[in-house]
């Protein structure tokens, strides 16, 4: 794959209000259409086998954003929009790689983590999205885990380079 300059887009990300969120949807796929360009041998090297990421983010515009982004990286993507629906999603099928957002409804990424902790072996490929960086109950959570963790806004391409490392892509 390679990526033009302009992938280096930021993803701005803001809670949509009513009748604009359609917009800064078509803004950033439009964005993401023209910034990313495949090579024909894409998907022909051996660690070209297609792998799932289930996305757990309640904020829609950040969920479209990792959807996109990754789906061009070649990824199955799946989504649950709270840590309550990713719990029934982990029933039905395994998945490659984990991105939980760590404040949602419900039940929030700490806990689905300490879930996941419990009953599966795959605490190793998760990463963790957050804009509450500063709040010390997230902090002390993030190094106690030691996994990834991208702060929102993120940039496009550390989104990118996060999942591959975790997966040991290159």
């Amino acid at each position: 794959v390679f990526a033009m300059a302009s992938f280096r887009l930021m993803a701005v990300i803001s809670t949509p209000r009513a009748g604009r969120g359609k917009g800064l949807l078509s803004l950033l796929s439009c964005l993401l259409r023209r910034s990313i360009r495949f090579d024909d041998n894409y998907m022909s090297n051996d660690n070209a086998k297609v792998r799932t990421v289930l996305i757990v983010e309640d904020e829609p515009s950040v969920r479209y954003v990792f959807q996109e982004a990754l789906g061009r990286e070649g990824f199955n993507v799946e989504v649950a929009l709270n840590g309550a629906e990713a719990k029934a999603k982990l029933t039905d099928r395994e998945y490659s790689l984990f991105l939980i957002d760590i404040k949602m409804p419900e039940i929030n990424g700490m806990e689905l983590f300490e879930y996941i902790s419990q009953r599966y072996p795959v605490t190793n490929r998760v990463i963790f999205a957050s804009g509450d960086v500063l709040g010390r109950e997230t902090q002390l959570f993030l190094e106690k885990t030691g996994r990834p963790f991208l702060f929102k806004p993120f940039n496009i391409s550390d989104l990118v380079k996060t999942v591959n490392e975790v997966l040991g892509r290159t």
